[in-house]
């Protein structure tokens, strides 16, 4: 079969826009910027520094998030070994319950039951060999939840009360009070099972303000205000932990106005939690030297499936214009990619060129002056 020039870019990345944070999600069309480098090389320094770290992965919209994340969860995966080991939780996102911090753990203990990595694997399989054990009342809920099906299902489904499990009773039967104590079940659940260490991924907490009010987030930045204190003290029984919560520039803004330069307003509803937080990591976009290395890369992957196929070279500029006309969306301008190429094929162009570029911008651009 022969390809046409635009179908070297319906795949990803091209033609595709942000998708659920997931192990492998972009894993054969990442390109590494010089950014990703020194966020996992910060994430790393941080887990094997500091008993805590709540901390934030900023950028625009379109800038990359979520496919960094996942790289971030590729990249740490590996850092589980016999010197050191590190359970990676990956949370797309949070779902809609009563409470967010309660949805926030319950994302947690369904991604490991799910073991989306061989890290969750791993510790299903040491937390296995744990129930000969003596387990206080809050790791004997958590583990029974992390290991039965029913049992978690029975907690993930529970409104404002939590469910007696088996025949194990909840820490405590309000849910909005049982987040904290079955966290911390967890984290102390991992240190028994031979982990030193825990980072947890959080992708898209848009969805914290898009889906609670004001009091839900007010209870979730106390719940982990409340996590940071306990893991802030030296206690062995506890592995580091490290949160890396990814968002836009409007939710840093909402949850630490400070670290942009902004004055936070008496009452914030984070205020609790703004002191606390690691300084942010801000994903800034690629040069332009890797900006056309985004494009460059994706042609040879295709061109490498079949030989022969046909490639009609580009101007760089034109590849520059294009990135500079996005925004700096890379799905954006992944799009406007396929748009570009689509018109210099149609007309039958020997080479890519600004002018194709500049079409493509038009057609997508509505003129409101009229």
């Amino acid at each position: 079969m022969t390809l046409k020039i635009e179908d070297y870019f319906r795949e990803p990345p091209f033609a595709q826009i942000g998708g659920s944070m997931k192990i492998d999600q972009g894993q054969s069309d990442f390109v590494q910027f010089s950014i990703h480098k020194k966020i996992i090389e910060e994430i790393k320094a941080s887990l094997s520094e500091r008993p805590v770290s709540i901390r934030f992965l900023a950028g625009r919209t379109g800038a990359g998030k979520t496919w960094t994340m996942s790289r971030i969860w590729r990249e740490a995966e590996s850092w589980h070994n016999d010197e050191s080991k590190t359970i990676v939780i990956g949370l797309p996102s949070i779902g809609t319950r009563n409470y967010a911090e309660m949805a926030f753990v319950n994302g947690i203990l369904e991604s490991v039951h799910n073991a989306q990595s061989d890290t969750c694997r791993s510790l299903l399989s040491e937390l296995s060999k744990l129930k000969s054990k003596k387990l206080d009342k809050r790791e004997e809920y958590v583990l029974t939840a992390l290991l039965n099906p029913d049992s978690l299902s029975d907690l993930i489904d529970a409104g404002s009360k939590l469910p007696k499990i088996g025949d194990i009773s909840p820490p405590t039967r309000s849910a909005a009070e049982g987040a904290f104590p079955l966290f911390m079940g967890f984290l102390s659940l991992c240190k028994k099972s031979g982990f030193d260490s825990v980072l947890i991924l959080f992708d898209e907490a848009e969805t914290l303000f898009t889906t609670y009010g004001r009091k839900s987030i007010i209870l979730f930045s106390n719940f982990l205000r409340k996590v940071y204190d306990e893991r802030e003290k030296p206690d062995p029984s506890y592995p580091s932990l490290q949160i890396l919560i990814a968002g836009t520039y409007e939710v840093l803004e909402r949850v630490s106005p400070n670290l942009v330069g902004i004055q936070s307003a008496a009452g914030s509803v984070v205020e609790a939690l703004q002191r606390r937080l690691s300084p942010p990591i801000v994903l800034m976009p690629p040069s332009n030297k890797e900006v056309l290395e985004i494009a460059s890369y994706r042609i040879g992957e295709h061109r490498k499936k079949e030989l022969n196929q046909p490639f009609i070279p580009y101007d760089e500029d034109a590849i520059q214009f294009m990135w500079g006309s996005s925004g700096g969306s890379i799905g954006g301008f992944c799009l406007g990619l396929e748009r570009m190429y689509e018109i210099a094929k149609a007309q039958g162009s020997e080479r890519i060129q600004k002018t194709h570029a500049e079409m493509a911008i038009r057609e997508r651009t509505i003129d409101l002056s009229s």
